[in-house]
């Protein structure tokens, strides 16, 4: 995928319902990337060599019409997490999508 000519990548939460999937639980991760990315910004002004980074993400949306339990025509979102793609980095994951770390890194 594409936006304004850089690559990207949408994730989806794999849990379903309406909760899991709501804009707030999207924008409540999409802080805890802002906030991961200020904190890694500011350790790395004071500690050389590697530097840590996380991705900019983005909440996004589309829409879609469906019929409700009684016949109606409702609107749908289906929210997602935008990032850039990673282009000939490495990506090493420290954790899942449930908050596990994994024990070697």
């Amino acid at each position: 995928l594409s936006n304004r000519g850089q690559d990207i990548v949408l994730k989806e939460f794999k849990e379903k319902g309406h909760r899991v999937n709501s804009f707030e639980h999207y924008l409540v991760y999409a802080e805890l990337q802002t906030i991961a990315s200020y904190l890694a910004g500011e350790f790395n002004k004071v500690h050389g060599g590697k530097k840590i980074v996380f991705l900019k993400s983005r909440v996004v949306y589309t829409k879609k019409q469906k019929q409700d339990e009684i016949g109606r025509t409702i609107q749908v979102k289906r929210y997602f997490m935008m990032e850039p793609l990673l282009k000939g980095a490495s990506f090493k994951r420290f954790n899942s999508n449930k908050g596990t770390i994994a024990e070697s890194h």
